[in-house]
């Protein structure tokens, strides 16, 4: 659940900078995709522990 809710953040703080509404938006999509990415790690680790990678075939 939290993996999914940094997603949900970063995507949009990256928008919030890609549509200049906020002072520096280069900083923000960085930290804007930080977060996603983040957000990705986190989802596939608990994918992995709660043994949905054996249900969803990744190839």
């Amino acid at each position: 659940m939290t993996g999914i809710l940094l997603i949900i953040a970063g995507f949009g703080t990256f928008i919030q900078g890609y549509l200049n509404t906020v002072p520096y938006p280069l900083y923000v999509e960085i930290v804007g995709a930080g977060l996603f990415i983040i957000g990705l790690a986190f989802t596939a680790i608990g994918f992995s522990e709660y043994g949905l990678n054996d249900r969803i075939k990744f190839k």
